[in-house]
């Protein structure tokens, strides 16, 4: 395929003008630990493909997977072009992926240390929707290697200390609505 030297100069000028990150060095600020955990590990995956993977405009999910995200007063911290859709109605999960989504909040509730600069990362908590019931069936089946191959990939970050405060922290469906709520309203207020 020839490019003509114009064509080739509008091809660069998009680029430069509309960057690489197509969040612009946006930073989306969440209330709580189990709100980053929920984002990074369910929300974004959503939008771009899950429940939103479809829907206009087209692009809307390029915005959200480059944000980048911080604790904070739940707001959308905008630089450059803001997003081309932020009305995720995440409520509409519960039904399919609740109980995931608790226990995902959950190990963000429990494990509080998601913060850039704690080297911890939301992502490092994928693992907590293969968190079995109790604390004593996790503890019995690492012992015996009792998970299947993609359990123990997904679990590897998990530590004993992560498990039990896991197992000793509340964190329930009315707590996974508060946080979705705020993370919508998040999506929404620009600053």
């Amino acid at each position: 395929m020839k490019l003509t030297l114009t064509e080739l100069r509008k091809i660069v000028r998009s680029v430069i003008e509309e960057g690489f990150d197509k969040s612009y060095g946006s930073v989306l600020h969440l209330q709580s630990p189990s709100q980053l955990a929920l984002w990074h590990n369910e929300l974004t995956g959503q939008i771009s493909d899950g429940m939103w993977e479809n829907s206009r405009p087209f692009d809307h999910w390029g915005f959200w997977l480059d944000v980048r995200t911080a604790l904070g007063d739940p707001h959308l911290e905008v630089k450059g072009r803001g997003p081309t859709k932020s009305n995720y109605n995440f409520s509409a999960l519960i039904p399919i992926i609740g109980d995931r989504m608790v226990k995902i909040g959950r190990m963000g509730k429990a494990n509080p240390a998601i913060d850039p600069s704690s080297g911890l990362t939301a992502q490092e908590f994928s693992g907590a929707e293969y968190m079995p019931e109790t604390l004593e069936e996790f503890n019995s089946r690492s012992k015996n290697k009792n998970f299947s191959a993609y359990e123990q990939k997904a679990l590897s970050s998990v530590t004993p200390e992560m498990a039990e405060k896991y197992y000793s922290t509340k964190y329930d469906m009315k707590d996974l609505k508060a946080d979705l709520k705020s993370i919508q309203t998040a999506l929404k207020t620009h600053r």
